[in-house]
C-alpha cells in the first residue's frame, strides 16, 4: 500500500532486493468494493427514486470500476515499483483519449467497419488494437524506466483501460438515450462484467508483448518489426474482432471465453516477467 501513490528513489528497491516470490496483489480488491459501495446508492437514486442528478455519477462510476481496479492489480504486480502511479495516470487518461482518438482517424478511412459482418467485426479489431499499440508503444519509447515485460504490461493495461473507460462512457450515454433505461443498465452490467477481457487485457498483451522481444536491448524501432512482436500482437486483433462478430450468445459464454484466453496469456506474461527478475540479477552480476 505505501508505494501505491509514492515512486521515488526511497521506495523504488534496487534491482538486488527485488523479490518475485513476495510478488502479492489485494489493493485491487479493496478498489473494487469501494467503487461497489459508492455506486449502489447512486444507482437507487436514479433508477428508484428517478433522481436524474444522479446520472453523472452513475456513469462515471460503472465506466471507471472494473477497469480502474484491473489496473490497479498490474500496478501492483509491477513489483519494480518504477513507474509512478502518476505516470500511471497520465498513461490511463491520456492514453485512452490518444488511443480512441486515432482509432477514429482510421475509421474514418475507407474500410470497412460494419460489425454485422464478420470482416467489419475483425476490421474493428484491427484497428482499434493497432491504435491501443501505437500509443502503448509511444510511452514505453517515451519511458526510460520502463524496462521489463511487467513495465509493459502495466503500461498496456493503464492505456487499455482508460480506452475502455472512455468508450463505455460513450456507449452507456447514446444507448440509453436512444433506448431507455433498461438498455442502459443492461450496456452498464455487460460491459462492467466482461470488461476484465476486454481493451484492459488486451492492450496490456501488447505492451508485455514489445518489452519481451525487446529483452534487455535498449527498445528500438526494430522491435516494432519484430516477427515475434506482431504475431503476439495478432492475439488481440483476433480475440477483438471475434468478440464483435455478430455471433448469437445470450449467456455470454463466447466473450467468457475470449476472456480466459487474454488472461491465460496474461498470466504467461506475468509468469514471464518474474522469472525475468532473476535473469535481470544475473545479468547485473556479471
Amino acid at each position: 500500500m505505501k508505494y501505491l501513490f509514492v515512486v521515488e528513489k526511497k521506495t523504488t528497491p534496487e534491482l538486488k532486493d527485488v523479490d518475485p516470490t513476495k510478488t502479492t496483489a489485494w489493493v485491487y480488491f479493496k478498489i473494487l468494493i469501494f467503487f461497489i459501495i459508492a455506486y449502489i446508492p447512486v444507482r437507487i437514486g436514479f433508477v428508484s427514486h428517478n433522481n436524474s442528478n444522479f446520472l453523472p455519477a452513475m456513469i462515471m462510476l460503472a465506466v471507471f470500476a472494473v477497469p480502474v481496479t484491473v489496473l490497479i492489480f498490474f500496478y501492483e504486480i509491477n513489483i519494480f515499483r518504477n513507474i509512478p502511479f502518476y505516470k500511471v495516470m497520465k498513461y490511463f487518461i491520456l492514453g485512452g483519449g490518444l488511443s480512441l482518438i486515432l482509432a477514429i482517424l482510421f475509421f474514418s478511412l475507407d474500410f470497412n467497419t460494419d460489425i454485422n459482418t464478420y470482416f467489419g467485426a475483425l476490421m474493428v479489431g484491427l484497428i482499434e488494437e493497432v491504435a491501443k499499440a501505437a500509443i502503448v508503444a509511444l510511452f514505453l519509447f517515451k519511458s526510460k524506466k520502463s524496462n521489463y515485460i511487467l513495465n509493459g504490461l502495466l503500461v498496456g493495461a493503464a492505456v487499455g483501460a482508460g480506452f475502455a473507460a472512455f468508450e463505455t462512457a460513450g456507449y452507456i450515454l447514446r444507448f440509453g438515450l436512444s433506448n431507455g433505461l433498461d438498455m442502459m443498465l443492461h450496456v452498464i452490467k455487460f460491459r462492467g462484467f466482461l470488461a476484465p477481457g476486454g481493451h484492459v487485457a488486451w492492450a496490456a498483451i501488447e505492451g508485455a508483448a514489445l518489452m519481451y522481444v525487446k529483452g534487455f536491448d535498449k527498445l528500438d524501432k526494430k522491435h516494432l518489426n519484430d516477427k515475434r512482436f506482431l504475431l503476439i500482437c495478432l492475439i488481440p486483433i483476433l480475440l477483438h474482432g471475434i468478440w464483435d462478430m455478430p455471433i448469437s450468445d445470450p449467456i455470454y459464454l463466447l466473450h467468457i471465453a475470449i476472456t480466459v484466453i487474454a488472461w491465460l496469456v496474461i498470466i504467461y506474461f506475468i509468469n514471464l516477467g518474474l522469472k525475468q527478475v532473476d535473469d535481470a540479477k544475473e545479468l547485473a552480476s556479471k
